[in-house]
């Protein structure tokens, strides 16, 4: 994975799994104690490991398309509150 890309990944931790049973916690803990990058590669090591991954899929795709829309909106509203200034030549 490149630091671009590291940049860009939403990230798993495993307070998002409070809803998930007690098995499936332990197996992400163990496997990633600090989180994980959602990315190609831990999609597919979490398969392997037996995590069902369309429990949390919608929610955390929801939660995250709602991030990025905040963010575009706060970033718009920034762009456009700014005052402007016209100065005329004498």
């Amino acid at each position: 994975m490149t630091e671009h890309t590291a940049r860009l990944a939403p990230r798993i931790t495993i307070g998002m799994l409070k809803g998930a049973c007690r098995d499936q916690r332990a197996i992400f803990k163990a496997e990633w104690p600090q989180g994980a990058d959602v990315t190609i590669e831990n999609v597919r090591r979490a398969q392997e490991l037996g995590l069902t991954l369309s429990w949390g899929a919608s929610a955390w795709l929801a939660a995250y398309l709602q991030s990025v829309a905040e963010r575009r909106q706060r970033r718009n509203r920034t762009e456009t509150d700014v005052p402007r200034i016209t100065c005329y030549a004498s």
